[in-house]
């Protein structure tokens, strides 16, 4: 399943419902700084997913797999989306996406 671009939803969850593959976007909710001026968490917590969101909808979804996607923030080579959704709660199996990954 993939969540697409978007704010939380039970829907993910629900539609999930113990998928082998969840595919779901993520931002780092410790940015700091806009091009536009207006500050990331008022953006993104408008129309993105924070880790602590992610890991609420994903426990209530129940992969057997989560892949972070669409991931906004630090790179993801030095693993700092992966653990702020480990920090966050979520235990389940979780990999952050890279091009040409195949899973």
């Amino acid at each position: 399943m993939i969540s697409g671009d978007t704010a939380p939803t039970d829907s993910v969850a629900k539609a999930c419902n113990g998928c082998d593959v969840l595919l779901h976007e993520m931002y780092d909710d410790t940015m700091s700084g806009s091009s536009e001026g207006e500050t990331p968490s008022a953006y993104f917590s408008a129309f993105h997913t924070s880790p602590q969101e992610l890991a609420v909808i994903a426990g209530k979804a129940r992969p057997k797999l989560l892949v972070l996607y669409h991931q906004m923030g630090r790179p993801v080579v030095d693993g700092h989306m992966l653990d702020a959704l480990r920090a966050a709660g979520y235990n389940g199996a979780v990999v952050a996406a890279r091009d040409l990954d195949v899973y």
